[in-house]
């Protein structure tokens, strides 16, 4: 009888518990548009835009205050008119805290870890009839980034928002070559 109770005890914390923390807990979607840059190439080389977007959840420490875990596609990349081009494809998961007011008006910061998982790229550039051997030959599997944005909560449900992900850590091995990604997306909370 007593590990009955015992049981029945411990169970209803657990229930008690969890239903605790999926009270403050939030999923959703978002989508966009974004514009990858990278620092240190020659004045050739155009950056990218792509369509990206994320699945997202949120943990609320108390009012007006969360913490936010994404699941982000994204790409890193350039144009050159010499003919040599890289895109290459992440996917990011950011651990931000987001700081909402009253009006809906909302900022984040964080921290993203996002790993490699395809590219394309183009490792001879023929310049002037001379092949030249491209940078990006040796990509780093993993990169940092700094996420840090603003958006505007129009409901309950619906929201946009400005990214800028500003790279920590270059995306290629024996080059400097750092990424920025500025974004704009629409987002949802179901």
């Amino acid at each position: 009888m007593k590990k009955l109770i015992l049981t029945s005890l411990i169970a209803f914390i657990c229930v008690a518990s969890f239903s605790q923390i999926t009270e403050n807990l939030n999923f959703g979607i978002r989508a966009g548009y974004a514009s990858s840059q990278l620092s240190n190439l020659d004045d050739n080389a155009e950056g990218i835009m792509f369509p990206q977007g994320a699945l997202f959840a949120g943990y609320t420490l108390k009012d007006g205050l969360d913490l936010i875990v994404e699941a982000n596609y994204f790409r890193h990349g350039y144009d050159n008119d010499n003919g040599s081009s890289l895109y290459a494809n992440y996917l990011g998961v950011p651990l931000m805290l987001k700081r909402t007011t009253e009006s809906g008006l909302f900022l984040f910061l964080g921290l993203e870890v996002a790993g490699r998982f395809s590219s394309e790229e183009e490792r001879v550039a023929i310049i002037e009839g001379n092949q030249i051997i491209n940078p990006f030959m040796n990509l780093k599997n993993i990169i940092f980034t700094l996420p840090v944005g603003i958006g505007f909560n129009f409901s309950e449900s619906l929201f946009i928002e400005g990214r800028w992900n500003k790279g920590l850590t270059s995306i290629a091995e024996n080059y400097d070559y750092s990424p920025n990604l500025y974004s704009v997306s629409l987002g949802y909370n179901f």
